[in-house]
């Protein structure tokens, strides 16, 4: 029976996964973000795996299954705009619907991070003319 649920559980994660990449297209139409899912060891018999997911080089998770239980360890870009070192969280979840919910806010807040980038005025050489 335990073999079953964590079948289903696997299933509705390859779910989960499809409808976020759907949904960052719908958020993102000019495809500067894309999410990009690597699996490690996905055995049949086996009772936990474990999969990446990253977004470019600004976001990167580790996700481990077992049984029913997600633990995510959340890695945030390394040197932002605020110069900080980056962001390191280790989280648990039970459902594919909890992590999806914290999947789209972290998208969110990234493609909202570059739009304020790429809106900022750049530095002004030092040779330019002013008058």
């Amino acid at each position: 029976m335990t073999m079953r649920l964590t079948r289903l559980f696997y299933l509705s994660i390859f779910d989960f996964l499809k409808r976020v990449r759907h949904w960052l297209e719908k958020q993102d139409p000019n495809g500067q973000h894309s999410l990009r899912t690597e699996w490690l060891s996905l055995a049949l018999f086996d009772s936990h795996s474990h999969f990446c997911l990253s977004c470019g080089t600004d976001l990167t998770f580790d996700v481990t299954l077992v049984r029913d239980e997600m633990t995510v360890i959340s890695y945030g870009p390394v040197g932002g705009a605020d110069g900080s070192r980056g962001d390191y969280r280790k989280i648990r979840f039970h459902s594919d619907a909890e992590f999806e919910i914290f999947l789209k806010l972290e998208l969110r807040r990234l493609i909202r991070n570059h739009k304020r980038q790429a809106a900022a005025p750049g530095p002004v050489p030092e040779d330019a003319v002013t008058v």
